[in-house]
Formats: C-alpha cells, sequence, structure tokens
C-alpha cells in the first residue's frame, strides 16, 4: 500500500554510449574533494558498507568506495537523466548519480539485493558481471548500460578495477 510499482522489466544496452565521461583522475579528485559525508566503502571480502565521515583515517587502497550524491559532479550526468527520461517517459524528475568503484584487481559488492528506486547503471571502465534472476546473467564493459526497475532482485559482481555510475530516479 503506498509503493509505487513499476512493471517495466529489466534491460540492457551493449555500447549505449562511447564516450568516457569519468575516468580515474576524477576518481581521485572526488577521494580529495568530495563530502566526506557523502562517501561510502565497502572493504574487501565484507558486506557491509561504512560511511567514510565515521572512518576518516581509513585504508582505502583496498575498498570499493560510492561517491553518493555525485548528480552535479559532471554536467554530462544531467544529460544522460535527460536521455533516459526520453527513454522512460515514466521517470520522475527526482533523481540523483552515484559513482561505484573498485579501484583494485579484487574490488568488492554487494550480495543479491533490490533497491527501493528505478535505477540506470552505466559501466565506464572494467568489466562487471549482471545477475538478474529470471532476466539474464550478461558481463558488462565500457559504455553498456542496464535499466534495474525498483524491486527487481540483482547482483552485480566487479570482474576487473571499475567504475560505473548509477542513476537512481525515485
Amino acid at each position: 500500500r503506498g509503493v509505487k510499482m513499476n512493471f517495466v522489466k529489466p534491460f540492457y544496452k551493449e555500447k549505449f554510449i562511447e564516450k568516457k565521461i569519468i575516468n580515474w583522475d576524477d576518481f581521485n579528485l572526488l577521494v580529495k574533494n568530495h563530502p566526506k559525508n557523502y562517501i561510502e566503502f565497502i572493504e574487501q571480502g565484507k558486506n557491509e558498507k561504512k560511511l567514510l565521515n565515521n572512518y576518516p583515517n581509513a585504508d582505502l587502497t583496498n575498498c570499493s568506495i560510492i561517491f553518493l550524491n555525485a548528480k552535479d559532479v559532471k554536467s554530462d550526468f544531467k544529460t544522460l537523466h535527460e536521455i533516459f527520461k526520453l527513454m522512460m517517459p515514466s521517470l520522475t524528475d527526482r533523481w540523483n548519480a552515484h559513482i561505484y568503484t573498485g579501484h583494485t584487481d579484487k574490488p568488492s559488492s554487494f550480495p543479491m539485493h533490490f533497491d527501493p528506486r528505478d535505477n540506470f547503471i552505466l559501466q565506464v571502465e572494467g568489466t562487471s558481471r549482471f545477475i538478474v534472476p529470471h532476466y539474464f546473467d550478461k558481463i558488462f564493459n565500457p559504455g553498456d548500460l542496464i535499466w534495474i526497475p525498483r524491486f527487481v532482485p540483482h547482483l552485480v559482481i566487479p570482474l576487473t578495477r571499475r567504475l560505473s555510475i548509477s542513476f537512481p530516479h525515485e
């Protein structure tokens, strides 16, 4: 009750974008300048997210890092949102961008889960395996895009050092 259900099926588009909209230099600037209360990290081999603000001396060399509330980091993000709106007219204008990084050769990730928001995810660097039960099990490369509707279970397994951007929509 009161929960908006979305019955659009998950889908993916290979080679959705050729332009690399974020890179490892951007990553280094984000580590230095992004507000610490909007940075989460997952230590290798652990499933829990921790807020960097609560662990100011954390060693980030063996972690996956999530930069929350990053929609203003690049103007390209707003352009992508407009494209997503053309693809899915039912999307709201309430959206964000989260940048997921695994800057080691063995990046960490989350277990199978679902999100309470509709979500486009763009693979920018490296490769990841996306498993969406009953729909697909696919290796994603730079430029590939996936759409995960809210409440659809999925698993992302980073296979290499990676950068990806999640665009959750309310």
